[in-house]
């Protein structure tokens, strides 16, 4: 379900800003031609000169993306830009209005992305 990056970025471009919508997997994986999280970074988000074509990044990944990954680990400071982690819920809307985050939430939207030096934001959308 993709319904919520899609009103994320409508609301982005509704201010008159630029996206550049994307995913990417943390991993590479050569059997099926992904490259890595970094090299995807290097590869959409940089100009044929090498200069980085965004100011910010906004994040909707669970889980850490560079944790574990060596080919990963400087992968957001060299980009240059802050790095926005908008938080989804595994939960229903109506358990998650009852009860906030649950554990699952905690582990994954929030404490895994600040391994990456991610700035936790608001809740973006819940299953």
């Amino acid at each position: 379900n993709t319904a919520h990056i899609e009103a994320l970025v409508e609301a982005i471009e509704g201010l008159d800003a630029n996206t550049v919508p994307f995913f990417c997997l943390r991993l590479p994986d050569a059997r099926r031609g992904n490259p890595s999280m970094a090299q995807t970074l290097e590869t959409l988000l940089r100009d044929e000169d090498g200069n980085r074509v965004i100011d910010t990044l906004i994040d909707v990944h669970g889980m850490s993306m560079t944790a574990g990954v060596p080919a990963n680990a400087d992968a957001y400071p060299k980009l240059g830009v802050s790095v926005l982690h908008a938080l989804t819920s595994y939960a229903p809307l109506a358990a998650w209005k009852a009860q906030g985050m649950g554990a699952m939430d905690v582990a994954t939207q929030a404490a895994q992305p600040e391994f990456d030096g991610a700035l936790i934001t608001k809740f973006l959308a819940t299953r």
